[in-house]
Order: structure tokens, then sequence, then C-alpha cells
């Protein structure tokens, strides 16, 4: 913005700007003494060191950056909720399935087995696309937001990936006790009878 248009529309009569001052190595005392003499001169200049104005901008951020962290704690939530009702009902639409399979020989080690393999592979593919999806968001808005900044940096939110990896291993612990006792369970007359 020109300074004419500044003063027409802000009424602001100095500019505002920011010098970033590079030095040799060893001599950051000297410099960062000289400018803030200058500074102190002035009475309008501030001296940041880099560190301070990264914490500066992250200050700002903070506040977006909680929102989406408690974003992502009720998705998983949710998710988690979501994942274990698609499985029970999945696994109470087939119990005729099951006692059927005992009926032309399947012995329950079998049937385990197949549970097993397919509570697994639901809950292993759950895992690998939320991790995916997740970590391709994440790197595109902290590109956005460095892009803008210079200072944003991915983190990976350990605590978050070790609770992820806990509710999905909690769930298929919940599950395969669960179809090892609905599997005793399954009669093979009644599922015959409804065929």
């Amino acid at each position: 913005m020109t300074y004419d248009t500044a003063k027409k529309l802000t009424g602001i009569t100095e500019q505002t700007g920011i010098l970033a001052v590079k030095n040799s190595d060893g001599h950051l005392d000297e410099v960062l003494t000289a400018v803030q003499e200058i500074a102190d001169e002035n009475g309008k200049i501030e001296v940041n060191m880099i560190e301070q104005t990264i914490k500066n901008i992250q200050h700002q951020y903070r506040a977006s950056i909680n929102a989406l962290y408690m974003a992502s704690a009720i998705l998983f939530v949710f998710g988690s909720i979501s994942l274990m009702n698609m499985l029970m009902v999945d696994f109470q639409n087939r119990k005729r399935e099951f006692g059927l399979l005992k009926a032309v020989g399947a012995t329950q080690k079998q049937l385990k087995s197949m549970l097993d393999r397919e509570i697994g592979s639901y809950l292993g593919g759950s895992l690998l696309v939320s991790l995916a999806f997740g970590g391709l968001i994440s790197i595109a808005a902290c590109q956005r937001l460095d892009a803008v900044n210079h200072c944003i940096s991915l983190k990976l939110p350990w605590l978050f990936l070790i609770a992820l990896v806990a509710v999905m291993g909690g769930i298929y612990l919940i599950f395969v006790a669960y179809a090892k006792v609905e599997l005793k369970k399954a009669e093979i007359l009644p599922a015959i009878r409804e065929e």
C-alpha cells in the first residue's frame, strides 16, 4: 500500500514494516546491541529475536490449532462408536450364516478364525484410512499456515496416534470376545428353518 493510500484510508502518517537483520557467525551480540541502541533512541522501534516472533505467531494460531484438536477428538470418539456399531450390527445380521456354516461342518475354531480375520481387516483398514487422510489433511493445513507465516511446522500428535492404536486394539479385543460368546449361541436348527 502506498503512503498516500494508507494516509487516506486509515489516517496513518507513518509506515510500519519489518526489517530483518542477518549477521555473521559470532557477531550476534554486537549487532543486537547496535540495533537495540537505534531502537532505544527512536522509541518507536521494537526489537524481536526470531524466536520471539515465532512464539508470537504460534500464540496467535493457538486457538485455531486447539479447535482442530477438539474437532479431531470429536471425530475420533464418534468414529470409534460408529465402527463398533457397524461391527455389532454386521455380526447380528450374520448369525444365520454362522448357523448354516456349522450345519455344513465348519468348526467353532474355523468360524472364530474367519471372524478374527474379518474384524482385523475392518479395523486395520479403518486405521490405515484414518492415518492416511488425517496425515494428508494435516500436511495440507500446516503447509498453508507455513506459507503465510513461515514458522508453523508439522508435529506428530503422538498422544492421538497412541490413543487411536489403543482404541483400535481395544475394539478388536472386545469384538473377538463378543464373537466367541455369540458363536457359541449360534444354533443350527433356527438357521436351517429360516432358509
